[in-house]
């Protein structure tokens, strides 16, 4: 029975999660396996075959794609940060027993005198190679990884706006920001679930006409699906599509002029609001911002939402007071609607926020995010009550602003995962809200009028869109990126 049981821990490692077949790879590895001097490198081997998979399936379920072998590696301890804030520590412990178990149950199957006629309980399976074939495919993905990342660093090099004798010119006066918000997809239109999202939308617009806004909505493709936000950032920022941390390296290591760069050169005073940045962010400088607001400098004295330092109500709230009509050039990243998404809490009055004390988790929802983890309907009704409050706040902080209206960018970051959003659509929306005259200048981009974009109109790639601004707001070349 131990023979017996060895030999099926190495057929599900070789196998799984994919359809039941014979691998021909198991005569051989058992045969092997009696060689005592090769037992530590087929134990390596299956061990590296396992951590694969595992790597393969937690990317599907988070972003929609498997693990990159050349990229993703600084993901790993991202990703464990976040579960254990989602989950708990607990969880995530006992999601890991089971492979120490596997990594403990190959060892000793390996150590089994295993007789090849076991073999005849899995012959009436149809043969394959699925090991083979994971490593054939991830050798090629490597290739591709490494050719794509020739082909970006030589994109990098260039830039139509290079030489380029003035930009923005027409944003002296007036002071425009870019705002995040986290994990705002178009399952916020697809999904009845969600249907609130557009009924917050629809309930704002005759508000900020009526402060004498204008608005422009449509969809951009984002390189990413539930999360490295970052990626999208970089990817709007630039103008280059940014889908991995390979062509995020790049991109910092290259002469490419961000959104930034080009705003700074114009005069404009570029700021970066990043509440979510605790650790030294050298990359800030490298993406053009003259300034950095990461979460120590923000001064929040109320209580952290979990894993999201401060609520988009008091991001905004700070940023509303640097915002004076005399040129900021502004990057913001909105996190109250990032994962775990709880507690929810509620729009305090504008006026009273100060320093964020006011923030102190009285009336907030008490369950933990383990609690709330426990139960997929319950994680989409927090993830939408969420992204409700995030879209809510964003409206009212555009309504306060004073007479020189700012020129406001709003878009989604990227989808929640799929699980969440409902389906695997990488479109996000994106809404130009500010003065008439400026919005006026995007009449050629075939936006929706208002905040609600139409669904059948065809999404841009993000990295569309810092050309097509550019180009709507430099007078020597107005509409010229069109």
């Amino acid at each position: 029975m131990k023979a017996l049981a060895a030999a099926l821990l190495i057929w599900a490692v070789l196998v799984l999660p994919g359809p039941p077949v014979f691998p021909v790879e198991l005569p051989v590895l058992l045969i092997l396996s009696r060689l005592r001097p090769l037992r530590l490198v087929l134990w390596l081997g299956l061990l590296a075959i396992l951590a694969v998979r595992v790597a393969d399936a937690g990317m599907g379920m988070a972003f929609g794609r498997p693990f990159d072998l050349v990229a993703d590696w600084p993901l790993l301890r991202s990703g464990w940060d976040l579960a254990r804030a989602s989950v708990g520590d607990l969880r995530v412990a006992l999601a890991v027993l089971p492979v120490l178990l596997i990594v403990w149950g190959l060892h000793a199957a390996l150590r089994q005198g295993m007789a090849l006629p076991l073999l005849a309980l899995v012959l009436v399976l149809p043969p394959d190679a699925p090991a083979v074939r994971l490593v054939s495919s991830k050798a090629e993905a490597v290739g591709r990884t490494l050719a794509d990342l020739r082909i970006f660093e030589a994109a990098a090099q260039t830039d139509p706006f290079n030489g380029a004798p003035e930009v923005l010119s027409a944003l002296r006066g007036h002071d425009a920001a870019i705002l995040f918000v986290e994990s705002y997809g178009r399952a916020s239109f697809d999904n009845p679930r969600y249907a609130r999202h557009e009924a917050i939308l629809r309930e704002a617009e005759p508000r900020l006409r009526a402060r004498g806004y204008a608005m422009r909505s449509g969809w951009l493709t984002s390189p990413v699906i539930g999360g490295q936000s970052w990626l999208a950032h970089a990817t709007l920022f630039s103008g280059l599509r940014i889908a991995d941390q390979g062509r995020y390296r790049a991109l910092l290591q290259s002469p490419r002029r961000t959104l930034f760069h080009l705003a700074d050169q114009a005069g404009l005073h570029t700021l970066a609001v990043m509440p979510a940045i605790t650790l030294p962010w050298p990359e800030g400088r490298m993406l053009g911002f003259a300034e950095i607001l990461a979460a120590k400098d923000m001064r929040y004295a109320g209580r952290p939402l979990n894993w999201v330092t401060m609520p988009d109500q008091y991001t905004l709230s700070v940023l509303g007071r640097r915002m004076t009509g005399q040129g900021m050039f502004v990057g913001a990243a909105l996190i109250s609607s990032h994962a775990p998404w709880v507690p929810v809490i509620g729009i305090e009055d504008w006026d009273r926020i100060g320093d964020g004390a006011i923030f102190d988790g009285k009336g907030w929802d008490a369950r933990s995010p383990e609690e709330v983890w426990r139960d997929p309907e319950t994680i989409r009704d927090q993830y939408r009550d969420s992204l409700s409050y995030a879209l809510r706040v964003v409206m009212g902080f555009a309504e306060r602003q004073g007479e020189n209206l700012p020129l406001l960018v709003v878009l989604g970051d990227h989808q929640p995962a799929a699980f969440v959003a409902g389906g695997d659509s990488r479109d996000v929306p994106v809404h130009v809200i500010g003065p008439p005259d400026l919005i006026r200048r995007l009449d050629g981009w075939g936006f929706s009028d208002g905040l609600v974009p139409c669904l059948d109109l065809s999404p841009w790639p993000m990295e569309a869109f810092r050309d097509r601004y550019l180009g709507a707001f430099t007078d020597e070349a107005e509409n010229s990126a069109d």
